[in-house]
């Protein structure tokens, strides 16, 4: 790949990060919330709907490289014999 292609990588992965993080949260909370709603016994209703929450309402700035899928890089796998 040349310098060209490099660049325009990096481009989408800022506009990608910058994209997901403007999202309102509120809006994105309210889709999961009514498909649970209709899907789940209430029981897991409550379970899921509080993992949701956690994960849209969460202020991820703080989260480390190593924890993060914005920092991800692909691992070289071993070869089989």
């Amino acid at each position: 790949m040349g310098k060209g292609t490099h660049m325009g990588i990096r481009r989408v992965d800022r506009f990608i990060q910058g994209f997901f993080m403007s999202l309102d949260r509120g809006i994105l909370y309210r889709r999961p919330e009514a498909f649970v709603g209709e899907k789940y016994s209430a029981t897991e209703r409550d379970l899921v709907l509080a993992l949701c929450r956690k994960v849209v309402f969460c202020d991820w700035g703080g989260l480390p490289a190593d924890k993060s899928l914005f920092h991800w890089r692909p691992r070289s796998t071993p070869t089989s014999t």
